[in-house]
């Protein structure tokens, strides 16, 4: 394809009348009627055509990767984070100046942190703040590293509880798991509403005997970094010390780290996928020193799961109205290892 080009271009521009190429705000001259134009092959147009080639050449060479290169230019490399646009999160002490648009507020030790709207570039609204704020941030988007793939049939359901959790997720189908299902708070602006990979997610759980808090902080694949916030401290004030976070962004969430690290050092433990893509660039906050990583087995994805615990991310679960279906992804893999851990902690304390 390269050289097909590359001729096509060489054989356009050598038999072909001088080019003018127009530069912005230049008075153009019209080209001269006589000399070397007209229908004739003049040395320099040969000179250009070849060197014109050639850039094109070079130019494919660089943008389109050759056949199984693709995975390897991904790897190491940190995707751009996704964020709700026109909404920040505020993390301050004391109090917010008037005149901001503030949507929610919440609190955590002796800060605060508020999700503003704010119309203007971040850089405008630390102007406007200045001094009054410990650090601000882009309301970030986190992705759910999850989806169910067919149907199956998937075992019962326990019928007590023989530990606890908390679960971070989309809202879930609680129908079908009686008293399993403890405690459910909506972190969204959003109205309430049940999802497959929540529902998939708690019915792993309570499956096992986990009796679950569920947290909504996500909603259609996408969950909010304010939300991630309000659930982990509210999580951590039920008394509960174990807490699946099922998802992942490819940035650095402050306000989110800055949580994870105080609620650990008092035994919080945060579970989290390391993602479903090869790379050597885990996904926030599986890549935080605190988070428990969890990669899927058998080894998926490779150059990740070598290094941290494994459960499978091929499970079998149910969907919204109960119905049966296969899912994958580490999300589901991080979920069963919350299992795993709410129980032996339960263990510990006997």
């Amino acid at each position: 394809m390269k050289t097909l080009l590359s001729t096509f271009l060489l054989l356009s521009l050598a038999f072909s009348q001088t080019v003018v190429v127009p530069v912005p705000g230049e008075r153009q001259t019209p080209p001269s009627q006589g000399g070397s134009g007209g229908q004739g092959i003049g040395l320099g147009a040969v000179v250009g055509a070849v060197i014109g080639g050639l850039i094109l050449s070079l130019i494919f060479s660089k943008a389109v990767p050759a056949k199984g290169q693709e995975g390897k230019m991904r790897e190491g490399k940190e995707r751009m984070p996704l964020f709700v646009p026109f909404e920040f999160v505020v993390v301050y002490r004391g109090s917010l100046p008037p005149g901001l648009e503030v949507l929610e507020e919440a609190v955590f030790e002796d800060f605060n942190f508020s999700l503003v709207r704010w119309e203007r570039s971040q850089k405008e609204l630390e102007e406007e703040l200045r001094e009054r704020v410990l650090f601000l941030q882009p309301n970030f988007l986190y992705e759910l590293m999850g989806e169910s793939v067919g149907s199956v049939s998937p075992s019962g359901i326990s019928d007590k509880v023989v530990a606890r959790a908390c679960l971070l997720d989309t809202g879930a189908d609680a129908g079908f798991v009686g008293t399993l299902l403890e405690r459910v708070e909506n972190h969204l602006r959003s109205p309430y509403r049940a999802e497959d990979h929540g529902t998939a997610s708690l019915y792993l759980m309570v499956s096992r005997g986990v009796g679950v808090h569920l947290h909504r902080v996500c909603s259609e694949g996408r969950c909010t970094s304010f939300a991630v916030a309000k659930a982990l401290v509210s999580c951590f004030r039920e008394g509960l010390r174990v807490v699946s976070t099922p998802f992942g962004m490819y940035g650095e969430d402050r306000l989110n780290a800055l949580i994870i690290s105080s609620l650990s050092r008092r035994g919080l433990k945060v579970v989290a996928p390391v993602g479903n893509e090869p790379s050597d660039v885990l996904p926030f906050p599986a890549r935080h020193p605190a988070v428990i990583k969890v990669a899927g087995d058998p080894c998926f994805p490779k150059g990740l799961c070598e290094n941290f615990p494994r459960e499978p991310y091929r499970v079998k679960s149910v969907g919204v109205g109960g119905v049966e279906k296969s899912f994958v992804g580490t999300s589901f893999s991080s979920v069963l290892h919350t299992v795993k851990l709410a129980l032996s902690s339960e263990k510990d304390k006997q």
